[in-house]
């Protein structure tokens, strides 16, 4: 995460950068929240309908636009921070959440 804020002090003004694994950064022209409100925009569901899951500091933004949020337990705790629950399993988390 370190060397990410070095790359977006000098080019975070046209491009989003963030850290997406161990040994790798995105730089793009939009991010994981933009796509959420594109598929929400394009479906007519509405975002607080939308669940979302992440690893890393790319899915932050995915997290800020979805209704409802999931870090993975091996995240790093910063991002953590930014989900509203943590999980360890997608497949376990769903099954809990529709097929109650």
């Amino acid at each position: 995460a370190d060397i990410a804020g070095g790359f977006a002090e000098r080019w975070g003004d046209k491009l989003n950068v963030a850290v997406a694994g161990e040994m790798w950064l995105d730089f793009t022209l939009s991010d994981k929240g933009t796509g959420i409100e594109a598929i929400a925009k394009a479906t007519g569901i509405e975002k607080s309908e939308i669940a979302a899951f992440g690893d890393n500091y790319n899915d932050v933004p995915m997290f800020r636009e979805a209704g409802l949020s999931f870090a993975m337990s091996i995240a790093a705790d910063e991002v953590k921070g930014h989900a509203d629950r943590v999980c360890r399993s997608v497949p376990e988390t769903c099954k809990e959440l529709f097929l109650k």
